[in-house]
């Protein structure tokens, strides 16, 4: 068995190697001596097993790809579902499993949307029917004027009624955000051990990411999941997984 599993695998394949050096070695380790027929028998056999599981396995992770997630990762099924229903063949290959943000942002404009993400450490400007903007942010308020009422104030002083200022990252990078215009309502959510539920999702691929799911209103109980290209358009699509609890300028 170990010679007909050596004989299919490419010899330039660095998993090759891992092959050859066990068969090097078999009968001198795990207890089995090279002097036993049966030890030899019980060490080929578990050689070809693990190899069989690196050769099948092996292409998964060298890809990004994660087939086997429900194993270990605490993603709900339907998200899973949402995100593989999300997915566009713009963003190109899986570069990370889906993950749990520690916090998100969303805020709803005249004109688009803005949404940050914790940990992509980025906000996205979402105008309606044009590409998207990204902007690098890893800490939503570099300058404190941004996440304070008073400071919000100072920097935009007119501010039509019914409408609110934009506030954190999106206040700070205006000069690129303006043109999604002033906000109707926002939602900041974050991981909380009383609500289960308030996690913001995210799956990055070779051109983009997938996130959600974001509320379609300020107190809605249904959401959206929303595919963004890097330098390209962008799309929603609803979610069957309720949005977390907005907190936030209605």
């Amino acid at each position: 068995m170990a010679r007909q599993v050596a004989r299919h695998t490419d010899s330039s394949h660095p998993l090759a190697k891992v092959w050859r050096l066990s068969a090097r070695h078999r009968g001198s380790r795990c207890g089995f001596r090279r002097s036993s027929a049966p030890g030899r028998a019980s060490w080929d056999v578990a050689s070809a097993a693990v190899m069989l599981l690196i050769i099948t396995f092996a292409p998964y992770f060298e890809e990004g790809r994660w087939p086997y997630d429900w194993l270990f990762d605490p993603v709900p099924q339907s998200i899973r579902e949402d995100f593989r229903n999300a997915e566009v063949p713009n963003l190109g290959k899986e570069r990370s499993r889906i993950k749990i943000s520690e916090s998100a942002y969303q805020g709803t404009h005249e004109h688009g949307l803005s949404i940050w993400v914790k940990s992509l450490k980025t906000i996205y400007g979402l105008p309606y029917g044009k590409n998207a903007i990204i902007v690098p942010d890893p800490t939503w308020c570099d300058d404190p004027r941004v996440c304070s009422g008073e400071g919000l104030k100072e920097l935009f002083p007119s501010v039509p009624k019914g409408m609110i200022s934009p506030m954190g990252g999106v206040a700070y990078h205006w000069e690129q955000l303006s043109s999604l215009g002033w906000l109707f309502w926002e939602c900041a959510s974050s991981v909380s051990p009383e609500i289960k539920s308030n996690k913001t999702y995210f799956q990055e691929f070779a051109n983009g990411v997938i996130v959600g799911v974001f509320p379609t209103t300020h107190s809605a109980q249904d959401g959206n999941i929303i595919s963004i290209v890097n330098g390209d358009k962008w799309s929603v699509i609803g979610s069957s997984s309720p949005p977390p609890t907005c907190s936030g300028r209605p």
